[in-house]
């Protein structure tokens, strides 16, 4: 039974030692690439997609829910609270679950909370749920930098985390 089979790319190529080594290829990257790559088109995407819409919140709390400028410095005081203690758990269950799982169970939860945040405006709740809701997305959603960035530079060679960081 033939150990490659048709449409597998393989590269033999040599390391600084002179010994060959053999990669794969996984949509047209190489096998070392795909993680730094993968992580890096993630957090770009989502910082597209957050630098359309975050940049707007605090004109929607003055003019929609009607906060006063103190209330909504007030949140932007409690999410990296918030952060700072989701980041704390994260990293404790990251031992046990793993990095990339609490990563994605975070980003989820983020999403749902924006979620509710917009459901909880639309169908006229207190300003205060629609309030925590953000802080609450505001924090699950930057909680997972640090645990990004230690697959990041696992996954690139120590003379190349300066590139990818």
């Amino acid at each position: 039974e033939p150990l490659l089979t048709e449409g597998t790319a393989i590269d033999i190529q040599t390391d600084r030692d002179g010994q060959d080594q053999t990669t794969s290829h996984y949509c047209l990257l190489p096998e070392n690439r795909v993680i730094p790559i993968l992580i890096s088109m993630a957090d770009i995407t989502s910082g597209l997609g957050s630098g359309m819409s975050i940049r707007y919140f605090p004109i929607f709390f003055l003019e929609s829910l009607q906060m006063s400028p103190v209330l909504v410095q007030v949140l932007y005081i409690l999410s990296p609270m918030g952060q700072a203690i989701l980041l704390h758990y994260g990293q404790l269950w990251s031992k046990t679950i793993g990095r990339c799982r609490i990563t994605v169970l975070y980003k989820w939860t983020g999403i749902a909370f924006m979620l509710l945040m917009i459901f909880s405006y639309h169908w006229k709740f207190p300003s205060w749920v629609t309030c925590s809701f953000f802080v609450m997305r505001t924090s699950f959603m930057n909680a997972t930098t640090a645990l990004t960035k230690s697959v990041l530079m696992d996954a690139v060679p120590k003379e190349e985390r300066g590139k990818w960081s």
